[in-house]
């Protein structure tokens, strides 16, 4: 969002917030918040993103708002505690910078009016939202560490030169306002983005799929090859047994007439120095006997490897096709559609990750923890469910359920979702009643079920602990 577009939201927007009261903030994002100031299903959007600083007015319902809500952060906590219903009095941007300045006065019957300012930083990689007083000390500040503190008096960063004169109003021809009009292009936008991302997470995990059948298929072929040619071994064995009474003993093994070749030469066949004829012969026919049954085996995963192979190559042109053409559900479909090998199944037969006897729940950063609810459920989804780069979680010397955060997108779990995750692991063992528990936590691909083990117990190859109180947490 350039000055000029800016300018134009903020002479948009002033003559319908001022005078309003500031009402419920809704927390969007880590970065993102949309302020009710009383305009009848509109809302003032505010996002601090640096990729995409921006402002203005959305339409939306009240029940679509609250259900993307997330818990409300510490600053959010901040405004409804200091700005609740209070008026707008002004609405001004910095004249040479991307800075929007919201004055308000507030009023308690113990403190009379009080006047603050609300600071809308949308300055790209030093986005950032203040509240400040009266006398312009910052009160509290949404990303911390990277600027002006609490306390400090407020100053704005630095614009660069010659900005101003750069730029046009975004294009609102067909809307009935630049804020609808910037609300459907950023809506469209990350909708775009969404489609992408799903597209290529599932594109990557395809052409992964490929890349291990064909190493798998190369494994298999060189396996074949050293176990080499099986009619070949049988030749040998038979002529050292068809030569029993005249092979004559080299340093490198028997000479021996060839009585498979027209010609008959005389060969000399290897053998092992310590072995009779009869004794060299049958190592030869254990030779020929392995070669056999492994040509057999191989071909069969060979033939095996070859429907898995064709089976990713036709889904990945199909998704390839897909996002060419739009459809959103069937790329969203194949990103979530992640299949899992059942054990001792061949490769071409799947198990789509379908949860079942689990408790779903999700973490207040959008990831999705499930819960184990006996020991059999708890293989089910640790072994049958859970993909190698989840993340495992179980109470450390209690018995309990297993916990698997899904993270079907391979991004870094943040904090509070492990924190989230822990707590559950915690509270549906038998450390429930603990005041303070040890959950451990490791990816899925270092969880291993000992031969003839019992439902349930598992072994860790490498895993860290974590202390948490036990208890549901507050979720979305």
């Amino acid at each position: 969002m350039n000055e000029q577009t800016l300018q134009a939201i903020v002479d948009e927007i002033e003559p319908r917030v001022t005078g309003q009261k500031f009402g419920r903030v809704f927390t969007l994002g880590s970065s993102r918040f949309a302020i009710d100031l009383r305009l009848g299903g509109e809302y003032l959007f505010v996002s601090a993103e640096p990729q995409s600083p921006r402002l203005y007015l959305i339409k939306r319902k009240l029940k679509d708002l609250e259900k993307a809500s997330r818990k409300d952060s510490p600053f959010a906590a901040i405004l409804r505690k200091h700005l609740a219903n209070a008026e707008i009095t002004s609405v001004e941007k910095d004249p040479n910078d991307r800075i929007v300045t919201m004055q308000l006065a507030a009023f308690s019957e113990l403190e009379g009016e009080t006047e603050y300012r609300f600071v809308i930083q949308l300055t790209g990689r030093s986005s950032n939202l203040f509240l400040l007083d009266g006398a312009g000390t910052i009160v509290d500040v949404l990303k911390r560490g990277k600027g002006p503190e609490p306390g400090d008096i407020y100053e704005a960063p630095e614009a660069p030169p010659g900005r101003r004169s750069e730029g046009e109003v975004f294009d609102a021809e067909g809307s009935e306002s630049l804020s609808e009009a910037l609300d459907r292009h950023y809506r469209e936008a990350e909708e775009e983005q969404k489609l992408r991302s799903a597209f290529r997470s599932a594109e990557s995990r395809l052409t992964r799929d490929l890349k291990k059948q064909k190493r798998l298929r190369e494994a298999l072929e060189k396996d074949l090859e050293t176990h080499g040619d099986e009619e070949q071994w049988k030749r040998l064995g038979d002529t050292l047994l068809a030569n029993v009474a005249n092979a004559k003993r080299t340093g490198e093994g028997f000479e021996v007439t060839d009585y498979f070749d027209d010609e008959a030469p005389l060969v000399t066949i290897p053998a092992d120095p310590r072995h009779s004829v009869s004794e060299a012969a049958e190592e030869y026919f254990k030779k020929y006997a392995k070669a056999r049954n492994a040509k057999t085996a191989i071909a069969e995963r060979l033939k095996d490897v070859s429907k898995e192979t064709e089976r990713i190559e036709r889904e990945l042109a199909e998704l390839r096709d897909a996002f060419e053409a739009g459809d959103r559900a069937a790329v969203f479909e194949a990103e979530d559609s992640v299949p899992v090998p059942l054990p001792g199944k061949k490769p071409g037969k799947v198990l789509r990750d379908e949860p079942t006897g689990t408790r779903k729940f999700v973490s207040r950063d959008g990831f999705e923890i499930l819960v184990g609810k006996k020991s059999k459920d708890n293989d089910h989804l640790t072994f049958r469910i859970a993909n190698s780069l989840d993340t495992w979680l179980h109470a450390a010397d209690y018995p309990g359920s297993h916990v698997v955060i899904r993270n079907p997108g391979r991004k870094e779990i943040p904090v509070s979702t492990l924190v989230d995750a822990a707590k559950l692991a915690a509270f549906y063992s038998k450390a429930k009643n603990e005041s303070k528990a040890a959950v451990r936590y490791t990816l899925r691909k270092f969880v291993h079920k000992p031969k003839g083990a019992r439902p349930g117990l598992v072994s860790l190859a490498d895993f860290k602990t974590i202390m948490v109180e036990p208890g549901i947490p507050e979720l979305p």
